[in-house]
């Protein structure tokens, strides 16, 4: 009887312990492959998962796409989505969904119509003096530019 309970108890715990690690998103989502109306997302996840991803102009998130399983590396699984029908020079908002995974809601603008002018930042190293980063941060977001281009120096030989 005592084993019996005993074997119950462990089930259990096993069980809430399997529900209780969590499935994350460990890189991402970042926009790739921009075209005059289409974007891709991408973004790796530790566990594969259906995923989707919901968009819409400014917050409203009325539409959607599902992501798509496009490479696996260990216990790493990269998705992405393609979004197309964009309209020049609108911003999108999107998150990326799933049934236990949910992102922060993001957004970009689409690629500028032809002969306007871009506006762009370009930012170096972001791993030292976080006060300093945080800073440039802070008014580049109040530039709101087109583009931002970061660099970094590490080399690893």
């Amino acid at each position: 009887m005592v084993s019996s309970k005993f074997r119950w108890i462990f089930i259990t715990l096993l069980l809430i312990f399997v529900n209780l690690h969590a499935q994350t998103i460990t890189k991402g989502p970042y926009l790739a492959d921009p075209q005059k109306n289409s974007i891709t997302i991408r973004w790796e996840c530790d566990s594969q998962l259906l995923f989707w991803v919901k968009y819409g102009s400014e917050k409203s998130l009325s539409s959607s796409v599902e992501g798509t399983l496009i490479g696996t590396k260990e216990d790493h699984f990269l998705y992405e989505a393609n979004i197309n029908g964009l309209i020049s020079g609108k911003y999108y908002s999107y998150q990326i969904n799933s049934e236990s995974v949910k992102s922060t809601i993001n957004t970009f603008k689409c690629n500028l119509p032809v002969n306007k002018p871009v506006t762009f930042v370009v930012t170096g190293d972001s791993r030292s003096r976080p006060q300093v980063f945080g800073a440039i941060v802070e008014h580049v977001n109040q530039l709101n530019p087109d583009l931002i281009i970061s660099m970094g120096d590490l080399v690893i030989e």
